[in-house]
């Protein structure tokens, strides 16, 4: 792939649960961006690592196919998020629920067309017929056949947990622009204890902290006699939507979750990365989407801002309140979180 060829990438940087999937949609609205979901991410944790790792095509393609621990196992125990795209059910798709999806059909292919089985076929074919040798020039090609699929001159990603990978997304695309994309502590941590996908990372969490290693990940099982029931029902071999629904998380876990991504997060976080943050893209969307659109280097065209502005403003949810106990668990949860940002002089 020549340079000519190569398409400007910016990563939205966030801990997930504070208005990145939103921000996706939006931009996935405007004719110059090409505006992928879970894609970075996964990839990384499918072994691509860094921009100069040798990998032949079919080793790139392997990783492509890969499907991701929380997903596989929230889809087989009957359980999605809107995150979730992909269409299930219908009429001559190649994946069922308890099936295990490639992580670019569940998600990134799902949101941007209705066929995302042939999207990835023409993606593996594109990727196959490449000879390329490492992992930077798949990547181009992967994401200059995506522009030709999908349109779009710029490629903007959004991982929903991406914050705590940016050493490694730095690494893999040394050349992409960051945007850090916040949320205020309390209600991201709230936010996140109340979606199936976060409590299945914290459920994983509980498991290795009293393990020593990630069963969802690992094939061991020592140590397993010694948990409690309800963790040994977490484990992957056990998983259901009942055992699922038993066990009770603290919101105080999910304080202490964003502060560790936050502060993993912004210890790799690029001096002077522009920063947005969920609050002002709800109460002034004008501002901040012209703003991102100068980021971006993409028109502020005035149709695509009034409908992402209506969008947005569907989109907004009502803050969220707690028992005064349980509130002040929460805040003292979010506070080396808050420290971190203030560090880095983010407010």
């Amino acid at each position: 792939m020549t340079p000519r060829e190569t398409l400007p990438v910016f990563i939205i940087a966030s801990s997930g649960r504070c208005g990145s999937t939103l921000l996706s949609e939006v931009l996935e609205q405007h004719p110059s961006v090409l505006s992928l979901s879970e894609f970075l991410v996964p990839l990384l944790m499918s072994g691509i690592r860094h921009a100069g790792q040798a990998v032949t095509a079919q080793e790139f393609c392997a990783a492509l196919q890969n499907d991701q621990p929380t997903t596989t196992a929230l889809l087989r125990a009957g359980i999605t998020v809107p995150e979730f795209r992909y269409p299930f059910g219908r009429q001559g798709v190649r994946y069922r629920m308890d099936s295990g999806v490639p992580f670019p059909a569940i998600c990134a292919l799902a949101h941007l067309t209705d066929d995302p089985d042939s999207a990835f076929d023409i993606l593996l074919d594109r990727v196959l017929s490449n000879d390329a040798t490492v992992a930077s020039d798949h990547l181009a090609c992967t994401l200059r056949c995506l522009a030709d699929m999908f349109g779009g001159t710029v490629v903007v990603e959004r991982s929903g947990i991406s914050l705590p990978f940016v050493r490694d997304l730095r690494a893999l695309l040394p050349d992409a622009s960051l945007v850090f994309l916040g949320r205020n502590g309390f209600d991201t941590a709230l936010s996140m204890s109340r979606h199936a996908y976060f409590r299945h990372l914290a459920q994983r969490d509980l498991l290795a902290r009293d393990l020593g290693y990630d069963p969802y990940t690992s094939t061991r099982r020592d140590g397993v006699h010694r948990l409690v029931p309800v963790l040994q029902d977490m484990l992957p071999e056990r998983f259901s939507r009942a055992g699922f629904d038993a066990l009770a998380l603290p919101s105080g876990l999910f304080g202490a979750l964003w502060s560790h991504y936050t502060a993993l997060g912004l210890a790799h976080l690029p001096d002077r990365t522009p920063h947005l943050t969920y609050e002002s893209l709800c109460i002034d969307p004008h501002a901040v989407l012209h703003r991102l659109a100068a980021l971006l280097g993409i028109a502020p065209d005035p149709d695509w801002i009034a409908a992402a502005t209506g969008r947005i403003a569907r989109a907004m949810h009502p803050a969220a309140t707690l028992p005064p106990a349980e509130r002040d668990v929460l805040i003292q949860a979010c506070a080396q979180g808050r420290a971190a940002l203030a560090a880095k002089g983010f407010t």
